[in-house]
């Protein structure tokens, strides 16, 4: 194999595996022999960099975790050094974090002559630029596009070390397939085909270290120089133009190539991503990844050092039988619709028209007053489209209504208008926040107590306008801050056909419900301890412009489970990234105080936390929460934590052999395993598949991949099954959308949460404080 195509000419067959039985895309690697030969280094005596930098094409060097030593191991026979060490013989299990670093150090030299984009982790680019190959097909297409523009496959090679339940730990090399976008072209060719470039964002060739990074946007072009209007703060104002670029992302990519292609770019867009969808899908992936391998076994045996040799052997499986089984499958959801728990189904939109919300009997607002506001321009397609919220559509998924679906009683819809007259013109954020003022101090009575909700219909070209200028912003905010929750709907999903629509009024309803305090459902769990809390902790960013000054804000969200029954309280969590550390121990001891006062625990209780997180919580932060929370309780409660990583950036892909495809043709899904899928990869990680081949909705869609959990060392309760069942029950109790979800709750809600209060930071009047007071059982964020 001289070069990596990333062109499939036909499907390989994964290994031929029993059913339930999974494949990972890894490739166990064995060391022979089981004792090799190293040096030790005193680590207070040297400076690892100064050793590499010293003895680097000779000697590689590693620092075990929790040693005082550094490790070295010669490349060659001829490999000498003048420094003072010990010769030591090392075991080949105790030592796979230097097995596996040893042979990632290695393995870019088996691929010279190949298009290695990286080396740390290694990153191969595939031979076909798939630009080339639509336009070929096209024909006529003119030559700037396929030499100016390039889609091809990228490769990742990664080792890990790998521990099923049925096998002890190993080292075995993921092989991960992605897309690499780039936009080559001159441009001032990119002007001359008619491309407006303005604002657009571009790289450029770092003259001090001859790499690409991130510029600025353009603002011009002035002969052979670009200039700049945002920028990062070490790039100068003016650039050349020879060594720039335009960012690859799909967002330039298309812009470009509607500004050539002109007519023609629909249908040649449609077949770009069918064929680079395609190298995503399980059978492409399975082939790239036999490919590679086949390369890597013609190269072996590999030589670390003159005693150690590394083979690549079989692909690794994960079974689900015996006694230490690797893969365990949840059972189905059941969504509930009473706190008894006896009104149940396995998919909430159907479960709410047979049963009504799980709150029916206790919902305090069963006379909803709702407030709309919409643009005098609107008004009669913003009539039709509530006229369809509240009286339903007569066939379809949403023909009962709003009013019948959740056991409400004639919801009263109030409109006010927002004329198009020079306000709107000069500020139409400032238009809508003074009409919702002027009437909010019109009423007699405090506006939350007049109004339940709120709906915001904005013009599609509103939208996005930035800040203070965006009109939905500016009537969130003012309305949040008077204690009304808020729903926005823009023109374009009024106009939605009545098929489209019917989808879109059942998420829309259930957000509606849940922003009133109500809870549509939840799901069923069986209680194990006297009382858990699960703590989630999501972020997101913020900033005045792609180069402005980025601020990262951190979201919290509780889920309670007293009873049996998952339910949300304590929502409008948010501090700086920086702060995090101290406003999640003093949430959680905050609930653990009032949580122990209203549960009334008994001596001998047992309470379990649990923390579900985006990153990887310091060992530091861990024993400063676990510390705390023991204080807050005191001696008489048992309390157990597990801390729990959250995460879809990883490189595992699994595969079930056995999944032949879903649809009438079988055409989707190939290789994706089922719903609830759990994987156990290491002791204290695992995979676990929130959606499976029946939520894979095109034909196209590349294969799943699972989130990993990965539980934190200094966790004492460590049922991994349980924790992952959790997780893919939270993945079900969404109420911004009637299916399940990627990820969990706890971490989507908090996301939701630092994203939405992080742009109603950009409004100068804003304040959180009604938050935690009027709307402290809203679901305001969804």
């Amino acid at each position: 194999m001289s070069t990596i195509s990333s062109q499939r000419d036909e499907d390989v067959e994964l290994p031929d595996v029993s059913e339930g039985t999974l494949v990972l895309n890894a490739f166990w690697i064995k060391f022979s022999p089981k004792q090799f030969q190293a040096r030790r280094f005193d680590a207070s005596a040297f400076d690892l960099r100064t050793l590499r930098d010293q003895y680097g094409e000779d000697w590689f060097f590693y620092p075990p975790r929790g040693s005082s030593d550094f490790v070295g191991l010669p490349r060659h026979g001829d490999a000498e050094i003048n420094e003072d060490s010990t010769l030591d013989h090392l075991q080949r299990e105790d030592h796979l974090g230097l097995l596996s670093a040893r042979f990632e150090d290695e393995l870019a030299s088996l691929f010279e002559g190949q298009n290695v984009e990286r080396t740390r982790p290694l990153v191969l680019l595939g031979e076909k630029n798939l630009v080339k190959y639509v336009a070929w097909k096209h024909g006529n297409t003119p030559s700037l596009v396929g030499d100016g523009f390039d889609v091809r496959s990228r490769f990742v090679l990664d080792p890990k070390i790998i521990n099923p339940a049925d096998k002890k730990p190993f080292v075995a090399l993921t092989i991960r397939v992605r897309s690499r976008w780039n936009i080559k072209a001159d441009l001032r060719d990119l002007v001359s085909a008619g491309v407006d470039l303005q604002g657009k964002v571009v790289r450029w060739k770092d003259p001090s270290s001859e790499r690409w990074r991130l510029a600025g946007a353009v603002e011009g072009i002035d002969g052979d120089q670009i200039v700049l209007n945002e920028r990062r703060a070490e790039v100068p104002e003016q650039i050349p133009v020879l060594d720039a670029q335009l960012e690859g992302s799909k967002e330039n990519f298309y812009h470009c190539l509607e500004s050539i292609l002109g007519r023609t770019f629909s249908e040649f867009q449609d077949d770009l991503e069918k064929r680079v969808n395609k190298n995503q899908q399980g059978p492409s992936v399975a082939q790239f990844i036999n490919r590679i391998r086949e390369f890597l076994e013609g190269k072996s045996p590999l030589e670390l050092t003159p005693t150690l040799i590394a083979e690549l052997k079989e692909q690794v499986t994960l079974q689900d039988t015996g006694p230490n089984q690797s893969i365990h499958r949840a059972n189905s959801v059941q969504y509930c619709f009473n706190p008894s728990r006896t009104k149940r189904d396995k998919q909430a939109w159907r479960g709410l028209r047979r049963f009504g919300p799980f709150d029916q009997d206790s919902f305090g607002r069963r006379s909803p007053k709702i407030l709309v506001v919409c643009h005098s321009n609107s008004r009669g397609v913003t009539e039709q489209f509530l006229q369809k919220v509240k009286e339903g559509l007569p066939e379809g998924d949403y023909e009962a209504g709003f009013a019948s679906t959740f056991q409400l009683v004639s919801p009263d819809l109030r409109i006010i208008e927002v004329s198009n007259d020079s306000t709107y013109t000069a500020s139409p954020g400032r238009a809508y926040r003074d009409v919702i003022n002027d009437h909010l101090q019109s009423l007699s009575s405090s506006p939350n107590r007049v109004y339940d909700a709120a709906l915001v219909a904005i013009e599609d070209e509103d939208a996005d306008l930035p800040g203070a200028e965006n009109p939905y912003l500016q009537a969130k905010a003012t309305l949040l801050m008077a204690g009304i929750p808020t729903q926005q709907v823009r023109w374009e999903t009024m106009r939605q056909s009545n098929y489209q629509l019917q989808y879109t009024l059942r998420n829309f309803t259930t957000a509606l419900y849940a922003k009133m305090g109500g809870t549509p459902w939840t799901v069923d769990q069986d209680k194990t301890v006297s009382d858990e809390l699960v703590i989630g902790l999501g972020t997101s960013e913020i900033s005045s412009g792609r180069f402005g000054e980025r601020t990262r804000l951190i979201g919290i969200t509780t889920v309670f489970s007293g009873d049996g029954n998952y339910l949300l309280g304590n929502l409008s969590k948010e501090c700086l990234y920086e702060d995090y550390p101290d406003e999640l121990r003093r949430t959680t001891t905050e609930i653990l105080s009032r949580r122990k006062e209203e549960m009334g625990w008994d001596k001998g209780d047992t309470v379990r936390l649990i923390f579900h997180t985006f990153k990887p919580l310091r060992d530091i932060e861990v024993a400063q929460i676990v510390s705390d929370c023991v204080e807050e309780v005191g001696d008489d409660q048992n309390v157990e934590f597990a801390f729990l990583e959250v995460s879809k950036h990883h490189p595992y892909v699994l595969f079930d052999p056995n999944q032949k495809g879903v649809g009438s043709g079988g055409e989707r899904a190939v290789y994706v395993p089922q719903r609830g899928t759990i994987a156990q990869l290491t002791g204290r990680q695992q995979a676990l598949f929130p959606l499976g081949a029946r939520f894979t909705r095109r034909t196209d869609e590349p294969i799943r991949r699972p989130l990993l959990l990965k539980l934190h060392r200094s966790s004492t309760y460590w049922d991994r099954v349980y924790l992952a069942e959790q997780v893919f029950k939270f993945t079900a109790i969404s109420w911004k959308t009637v299916l399940p979800i990627k990820r969990p709750v706890t971490i989507e809600y908090s996301s939701l949460i630092a994203q939405e209060l992080g742009e109603l930071r950009k409004i100068p009047y804003w304040s959180p404080e009604p938050l935690n007071s009027l709307l402290r059982t809203s679901r305001w964020f969804l």
